[in-house]
């Protein structure tokens, strides 16, 4: 449904992720104000699988940190889950990832796991093992 079950494997590895533009990225500054500022894509960086989350059985996505020096975004978790209902993996055929930046983890009553709180960035991108 998103993900093959060889992802698994990747909890404590370091993806790629590669931000794009597509419909573009917000900063979820005020929700109930309904403030949703456009902010600009940040670069690419790498994160390390902290763990995945499955709905209905099915691999969709996760949450990892982000560990890059020098990167506006180091220390910040994200979170990830598949754009597509056929399964990815990060090798061979790379997954495109609906992705939220913040301060911390948070995890919704039905298991999906979302990065929250500051900057609270939302987009998305492809992540990659670029160890190939």
């Amino acid at each position: 449904m998103g993900l093959t079950s060889e992802c698994e494997a990747y909890v404590g590895r370091r993806l790629l992720v590669e931000p794009q533009y597509g419909y573009g990225w917000n900063a979820q500054v005020d929700a109930h104000a309904g403030a949703y500022p456009a902010v600009d894509v940040p670069p690419p960086f790498h994160l390390t699988v902290d763990r995945f989350f499955k709905v209905n059985g099915a691999l969709i996505g996760g949450i990892g940190t982000v560990e890059e020096a020098g990167h506006p975004l180091n220390g910040l978790k994200v979170g990830f889950s598949s754009r597509h209902t056929v399964d990815r993996d990060f090798v061979s055929d790379p997954v495109t990832c609906n992705l939220t930046i913040g301060a911390e983890e948070s995890e919704s009553k039905d298991g999906w796991l979302l990065a929250v709180g500051p900057p609270g960035l939302v987009g998305f991108g492809r992540l990659v093992d670029d160890a190939f």
